[in-house]
């Protein structure tokens, strides 16, 4: 199954990509992470959660990278 990951702008969530799991059929699966600071991130504790080192986990573990095609 090929896999999304959509990634939100500046003042999103993963919950605007909402309309597009709706839009592909189940052949899909859509990863939309929410970033630092936006969604369920909003208020990270430490500065160093806002690190671009945060933000490539936090994309790497929404990809699955051991997990098939990345689309």
């Amino acid at each position: 199954m090929p896999r999304v990951v959509a990634l939100h702008g500046f003042i999103g969530s993963g919950n605007d990509f909402d309309p597009l799991r709706e839009c592909l059929d189940s052949s899909y699966e859509i990863q939309s992470p929410d970033l630092p600071g936006h969604g369920k991130l909003a208020h990270q504790t430490h500065l160093s959660d806002y690190s671009l080192d945060s933000h490539l986990e936090i994309i790497s573990k929404a990809s699955g990278q051991d997990s098939g095609p990345i689309i």
